[in-house]
C-alpha cells in the first residue's frame, strides 16, 4: 500500500492481517505529522477488499455451469476498486520522476533541473554537512549547461588555435618566410674574373667560374660535378706556342736591327694570360639538360649533364664570329680566305651543324663602318678633366653646407680652367661642329637571328648629314651672382656657374643623325624577295611576330614575313630607347624600341609609347612618357614600362643642368588594351625581370669605382651595395627590399631564387612564396 502525506513525501507500507487487530502507529519523517489513524482506517479497507475478494472466487468457479448467476444486493454487492492516481510533485504539480536522496520527497523534472538528486538548497547543504557524496544527476540545467558551454569551449579553442596559428604562420610569412635569405653559396679563393650561370632543371644551377664548369644541386645544397674546361696539356701546349711565337718576334727584331728592350715574360706569367684570355672568351650555353661551352679558338664543346665529362667536340673554320642564339639553334658566321661568308648553324640538342652561303647581291657595295668609339662621341678637343654633370650629380648628396659653399668652390674652379685655357693659347670657348661628330654610322652588313627567322640587313650610306642642334637654354640676361647673394640662391648661382662651364666646354650641342641611307632587307632562307629602299636616320632591323620592322630616326616601316611593305608611320620623335641611367639601350631593362604583343606594336619614342595595329599601322592609343628604358609584358598581358618623371623639356634642353632637380626612375604598369595606366612606383630602380607574380627592381654601386671628372672637394665616401626590391603587381607596393653592403658582378633572377655573384663568392638567395 502506497501512501501520500501531505507534504508531499510518499511511503509504501506492506499490509499484512495482523495490522487489522493491532494498530500501527504512523509518524511522516518529513513533516513530523501523526498520520496513525488515517493509515490504520487505509489498512482496514485494504483488509476488506482482500476478503471480498476471496468471497468472490467460489462464484467465479461456478460461473461455468449455464444460467448459474450470483445474486446480491445492492447494499452488498462490490466494485473493483479505482485505478491509483498518478504521484505528482508537489511543487509543480507534475509526474515524479525520482525521490530526494535526503529526505525522500517526490521530485519531477523541473526539481531535478534545479538541484539534481536533492529537491532544495536544504537538503544539498544537509547531505554537505553530513559529508554524503550526491552524484551529478544528466538532467540537471547546470549540467547539461556545463556540457555545453564545455562543448563551446572546445569549439572556441579550437578556432582560437586554427586562428592563433594563422596569424602566427602570416606573421612568419610577412616578416621573415616572405623575406629572401642566403640559402647556398661558394666562396672562391679568387677574385673572379669572368663567369657565367644558368638556373636549369629542377634546382639546378651552372656556374661557370673563369675555367672551371660547375653544377649545382640547390636543393641539397652541394656541388654534383666539376669539370675543367682548360687542361693542363692544352695549357703547356699553348704556352709553348706562345713562348715559340715569342722568340721568333725576337729573332726576327734583331735581324731587323731593332733593339729590343722588352724581355720575354716568364712562364707563369704567360700561363696567366693565357688563362685568362681563354676564360674571357668563353660561353657558355644551356638548352634542357644540353650543355655547350664556346672558345675563341674556333671550338664548341657538349658536356654531360650527369657526370660533366666532355662528350662531343665540334670545330668551326677560322674567321668564325658568333652571331647569335635563336631558341634551340646557336649561329655562327664564317668567311674563307676568299671572302666568302657562311652561316653555321649548332643545333644545341641534337649537335647537328647545318651550313648556309651568305652572298648578299649588295655586300660588295657596302662602306665599311667605322668601329664605335669610347666615349660620346665628341671629339677629344673638347673634353676636359672637370665635367660638370658629374658635378651636378655630386652636387645633389651634398649637405645643406656643402651646397652653401658650392657655388664658391665652382668660381675657383671655372677660374682655374680659364687659367688653363690662357697658357694654352686657347683663349675661347670651344665649339663642335658636325665635323667632330665621331659616331658609328652603322652602315654594312649584319646578320640578325630571330624565332621568325635569319635576315641579312645591308645598309649603305648615300649622304651623310649631322645636324647640331642647341639642347642647353639661352643664358640668364641677369646673373644670380649680381647682387647679395644669399643662401637660398646658392643652388641658382650653382647652376649658372655649372651651365656656363658646359658651355665653355662645347658640350651643349647634340649631334642629330639625319643622313640617306639605303637598306635591304634579305631573308636568309631565299624563299622571300629583297627589299631595298631608302631612309633617313641611323636605320635598326627588329624582327617581331608577325611583322618585320626597320626604326630609323622618326619613322618606322614594317614588312611582312614576304619582305613586302605593309605601312609605316612617322613619329615626332625619334624611335628609341633613352634613359638618363643608362649608356645605351638595354635588354636587362626590358625590350624595346618596337615589341609586339597580341597584334599590337608597342611603339617607345623619346617622349612616349604608342601601342598601333601590327598588320595596318592604326593608332590604339598614346601614352606620354620621357625617358622610356624598356617594357615588359607578365604572363596576363598587362605591360610594365621602365620610364622617369623627366619632362618634354628635359629632351629638348638635355643637356642644362639644375641640381634642384632630380629626375627619378619610375615603373608604370598599364593596360595594353586602353593604354589606362593602372599604378606607378617610384622604387628607386627600374624593374629588370617580370614572370607571374614575380617582379624585381635592383641597383648597385660599387664604391671601388672612381668616377672622373668631379670636384675633389666635394667628393663624398663611396659605399658599395646592391638593392633588391619585389613589387607588388597589383599596386606596385614594395614588397620587401634585400641589401647587401658590397657590389655584384652579375644578378640573375628564377622566381623565388636569386643569384648573387660577387667577385669572391656565389650567393644564392632563396624565399616561401604563396
Amino acid at each position: 500500500m502506497k501512501i501520500l502525506c501531505p507534504c508531499g513525501a510518499k511511503f509504501a507500507v506492506d499490509v499484512t492481517p495482523e495490522m487489522a487487530q493491532t494498530p500501527v502507529q504512523f509518524i511522516c519523517p518529513s513533516c513530523g505529522l501523526d498520520s496513525s489513524a488515517a493509515v490504520n482506517e487505509l489498512i482496514r479497507q485494504e483488509q476488506e477488499t482482500v476478503g471480498a475478494a476471496s468471497a468472490i472466487q467460489p462464484q467465479v468457479a461456478a460461473a461455468g455451469k449455464p444460467g448459474l448467476q450470483i445474486a446480491r444486493s445492492h447494499s452488498s454487492s462490490t466494485t473493483a476498486p479505482p485505478p491509483p492516481e498518478t504521484e505528482v510533485c508537489g511543487k509543480h504539480r507534475e509526474a515524479i520522476q525520482q525521490h530526494c536522496l535526503i529526505c525522500r520527497k517526490p521530485m519531477c523534472a523541473k526539481c531535478i533541473e534545479l538541484f539534481g538528486f536533492v529537491c532544495s538548497a536544504f537538503c544539498k547543504a544537509k547531505a554537505e554537512a553530513q559529508k554524503i557524496h550526491l552524484p551529478e544527476h544528466a538532467g540537471k540545467k547546470s549540467v547539461i549547461e556545463a556540457r555545453v558551454w564545455r562543448k563551446v569551449g572546445r569549439a572556441v579553442a579550437a578556432v582560437g588555435v586554427v586562428v592563433a596559428l594563422l596569424v602566427g604562420a602570416w606573421i612568419w610569412y610577412a616578416w621573415f618566410g616572405s623575406h629572401p635569405k642566403p640559402f647556398f653559396s661558394v666562396k672562391f679563393p679568387d677574385n673572379l674574373g669572368s663567369g657565367q650561370s644558368v638556373f636549369c632543371g629542377d634546382n639546378q644551377l651552372l656556374f661557370r667560374h673563369e675555367l672551371v664548369l660547375s653544377r649545382y644541386d640547390l636543393k641539397a645544397k652541394k656541388e654534383v660535378w666539376s669539370q675543367p674546361l682548360l687542361s693542363e696539356k692544352d695549357l703547356d701546349e699553348a704556352v709553348a706556342a706562345e713562348t715559340r711565337a715569342a722568340q721568333s718576334s725576337i729573332i726576327r727584331a734583331k735581324a731587323a736591327g731593332r733593339d729590343l728592350r722588352e724581355t720575354l715574360p716568364s712562364t707563369d706569367e704567360m700561363r696567366e694570360n693565357i688563362r685568362n684570355a681563354a676564360a674571357f672568351t668563353m660561353e657558355m650555353y644551356v638548352q634542357g639538360s644540353n650543355i655547350w661551352v664556346s672558345s675563341d679558338s674556333g671550338k664548341i664543346a657538349r658536356y654531360d649533364w650527369n657526370t660533366g665529362k666532355p662528350v662531343k667536340e665540334i670545330s668551326l673554320p677560322n674567321g668564325f664570329r658568333q652571331l647569335a642564339r635563336n631558341d634551340e639553334n646557336l649561329l655562327f658566321q664564317t668567311r674563307n680566305d676568299a671572302g666568302q661568308r657562311s652561316l653555321r648553324c649548332l643545333n644545341l640538342i641534337s649537335g647537328d651543324v647545318i651550313a648556309e652561303s651568305l652572298n648578299s647581291p649588295t655586300e660588295g657595295n657596302m662602306v665599311a663602318g667605322k668601329s664605335p668609339p669610347a666615349g660620346s662621341g665628341i671629339s677629344s678637343r673638347a673634353s676636359q678633366s672637370l665635367d660638370p654633370a658629374v658635378v651636378a650629380d655630386q652636387a645633389q648628396r651634398l649637405s645643406f653646407a656643402g651646397k652653401l659653399a658650392l657655388p664658391a668652390v665652382l668660381a675657383n674652379a671655372m677660374y682655374q680652367q680659364r687659367l688653363d685655357r690662357e697658357m694654352n693659347g686657347a683663349d675661347t670657348p670651344g665649339k663642335i661642329s658636325p665635323l667632330d661628330f665621331d659616331e658609328d654610322m652603322g652602315t654594312g652588313v649584319k646578320l640578325i637571328s630571330s624565332k621568325q627567322g635569319d635576315f641579312e640587313f645591308t645598309v649603305r650610306l648615300l649622304e651623310k648629314r649631322i645636324v647640331a642642334r642647341d639642347a642647353m637654354k639661352a643664358a640668364p640676361k641677369k646673373s644670380a651672382l649680381n647682387g647679395n647673394v644669399t643662401a637660398s640662391q646658392s643652388g641658382m648661382v650653382a647652376n649658372e656657374l655649372l651651365n656656363e662651364m658646359r658651355r665653355n666646354a662645347g658640350a651643349g650641342t647634340v649631334m642629330e643623325n639625319q643622313s640617306r641611307y639605303l637598306v635591304t632587307v634579305h631573308s636568309v632562307d631565299g624563299n622571300s624577295p629583297d627589299w631595298t629602299g631608302e631612309v633617313i636616320g641611323k636605320p635598326v632591323l627588329i624582327p617581331e611576330k608577325s611583322v618585320t620592322v626597320i626604326a630609323a630616326g622618326s619613322m618606322i616601316y614594317a614588312f611582312d614575313r614576304a619582305n613586302k611593305k605593309l605601312w609605316q608611320a612617322s613619329f615626332t620623335h625619334r624611335v628609341t630607347l633613352t634613359s638618363p641611367f643608362q649608356g645605351a639601350a638595354d635588354s636587362q631593362f626590358g625590350a624595346g624600341p618596337c615589341v609586339e604583343h597580341n597584334g599590337r606594336l608597342f611603339v617607345c619614342d623619346e617622349e612616349m609609347l604608342t601601342a598601333l595595329d601590327a598588320t595596318t599601322g592604326n593608332v590604339f592609343w598614346r601614352l606620354p612618357s620621357v625617358g622610356i628604358a624598356g617594357i615588359f609584358f607578365d604572363n596576363k598581358g598587362m605591360l610594365y614600362i621602365n620610364s622617369t618623371t623627366a619632362s618634354p623639356d628635359d629632351v629638348k634642353f638635355s643637356k642644362q643642368i639644375d641640381i634642384n632637380r632630380q629626375i627619378r626612375k619610375v615603373v608604370l604598369k598599364v593596360d595594353p588594351k586602353s593604354g589606362k595606366t593602372l599604378w606607378a612606383t617610384q622604387a628607386g630602380a627600374l624593374v629588370q625581370y617580370v614572370s607571374g607574380k614575380y617582379i624585381y627592381a635592383w641597383n648597385a654601386n660599387d664604391g671601388d669605382y672612381e668616377q672622373g671628372g668631379g670636384l675633389k672637394q666635394l667628393a663624398l665616401p663611396q659605399e658599395s651595395y646592391v638593392q633588391i626590391k619585389r613589387l607588388d603587381p597589383d599596386n606596385g607596393k614594395i614588397l620587401w627590399t634585400y641589401s647587401e653592403k658590397r657590389a655584384p658582378l652579375d644578378v640573375k633572377f628564377n622566381a623565388n631564387y636569386i643569384q648573387l655573384v660577387f667577385p669572391n663568392e656565389l650567393e644564392v638567395l632563396k624565399y616561401f612564396s604563396i
